[in-house]
């Protein structure tokens, strides 16, 4: 489960979060200056993010690719909204470090029984500019619900 790590009432800049160390040990976002922890995710969910990832770069034009776990800034004004999709399409010789919603054609979030809780789901991550967001459910059977913006 995501959880907040500010004093209540103490919103994050974008300045902020850009300068945080960099910290591996859990998955970091920040919903509207909140700065939210989950956990990182599992070794299965990481595999359907990766085989998901080659699939769409095998059909993908020669100028768009995906990247696995890059940072998205949703929205730059306050109170600003940073996500971390599972997959993000975009073009190809974009920035190493974080895209603007505008620069993401797809935001794929991966969506395992256990991990229901602990994302928001893609209509509520504050994703206006980006033009669809796909939300891919996994268990015995797969399922999924996409959002065009």
């Amino acid at each position: 489960m995501a959880m907040p790590l500010r004093h209540p009432g103490s919103l994050m800049t974008l300045d902020e979060w850009i300068a945080l160390p960099e910290d591996n040990t859990s998955r970091y976002e920040l919903q509207e200056g909140v700065l939210l922890a989950s956990p990182r995710p599992a070794r299965r969910h990481q595999l359907a993010a990766q085989r998901l990832s080659q699939q769409f770069d095998g059909q993908l034009p020669a100028n768009w690719e995906s990247v696995l776990d890059l940072e998205v800034i949703a929205r730059a004004e306050r109170p600003p909204i940073v996500r971390v999709p599972d997959v993000v399409v975009t073009r190809v010789g974009g920035p190493d470090d974080r895209l603007a919603a505008s620069d993401v054609l797809l935001a794929v979030e991966i969506i395992f029984p256990g991990s229901r809780n602990c994302r928001p789901a893609p209509q509520a991550r504050g994703q206006a500019s980006i033009r669809c967001t796909h939300r891919r459910t996994c268990s015995g059977s797969l399922r999924s619900r996409a959002h065009a913006a």
